[in-house]
């Protein structure tokens, strides 16, 4: 999944251009961890059922329902049911 994220932040926009995390020499000791071939990369997302988007669908629903971080005046972060209008 790292390697997925990296991927991304770099500006991959397939499974194929994941090579380039992949494929670099020195990446393993820059990233901290080993980074995934595209094959196991494609073989680890189709892994994922119908079921699972849903259960990722509900669980991200769930995170973006809470309340909405504001500032106070003060400058401290806050809580808050919806954002002050001050």
């Amino acid at each position: 999944m790292l390697t997925l994220i990296h991927a991304i932040a770099a500006g991959a926009d397939s499974i194929d251009d994941t090579d380039v995390v992949h494929s670099g020499g020195g990446t393993e000791a820059l990233l901290g961890h080993k980074a995934m071939a595209p094959s196991i990369l494609g073989a680890f997302l189709r892994a994922f059922t119908f079921g699972h988007m849903r259960q990722l669908d509900r669980v991200l629903g769930e995170a973006t329902a809470g309340p909405v971080p504001s500032v106070s005046a003060a400058g401290r972060p806050s809580l808050s049911a919806s954002p002050s209008s001050a």
